[in-house]
């Protein structure tokens, strides 16, 4: 059988391992070794990439 497809988003590969009983660091530095994180994934679990990028889209769009 072929292994079931990743998400379309990085943060649903670490949520795929969760729900298959992974811990929370292993499924975190799994995702940053395959480049799927920050390099620092504290950015990405806080949300303050997510924050960052929407400043940048905000800025971006405004007249």
């Amino acid at each position: 059988m072929n292994p079931k497809p990743q998400g379309l988003t990085p943060f649903s590969r670490p949520c795929d391992q969760l729900a298959q009983g992974k811990l929370l660091s292993a499924a975190v530095r799994s995702a940053r070794e395959l480049g799927y994180t920050e390099p620092h994934p504290r950015d990405d679990l806080s949300g303050l990439d997510v924050a960052r990028k929407a400043v940048i889209r905000k800025e971006f769009l405004s007249p």
